[in-house]
Protein backbone atom coordinates (compact mmCIF):
# COMPACT_ATOMS: atom_id res chain seq x y z
CA UNK A 1 0.00 0.00 0.00
CA UNK A 2 2.94 2.68 1.01
CA UNK A 3 4.53 1.65 -2.13
CA UNK A 4 1.63 2.22 -4.39
CA UNK A 5 1.13 5.17 -2.76
CA UNK A 6 4.87 6.70 -3.19
CA UNK A 7 4.43 5.10 -6.84
CA UNK A 8 1.60 7.47 -7.50
CA UNK A 9 3.39 10.72 -5.74
CA UNK A 10 6.34 10.05 -7.81
CA UNK A 11 4.48 9.90 -11.30
CA UNK A 12 2.55 13.24 -10.40
CA UNK A 13 5.69 15.23 -9.51
CA UNK A 14 7.38 13.52 -12.84
CA UNK A 15 3.87 14.71 -14.61
CA UNK A 16 3.98 18.10 -12.80
CA UNK A 17 7.61 18.49 -13.98
CA UNK A 18 7.26 17.42 -17.25
CA UNK A 19 4.35 20.22 -17.74
CA UNK A 20 6.12 22.43 -16.34
CA UNK A 21 9.18 22.02 -18.71
CA UNK A 22 6.75 21.90 -21.51
CA UNK A 23 5.02 25.18 -20.81
CA UNK A 24 8.27 26.81 -20.22
CA UNK A 25 9.96 25.82 -23.58
CA UNK A 26 6.88 25.53 -25.62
Amino acid sequence: MMRIGLFLLTNLAVMVVFGLVLSLTG
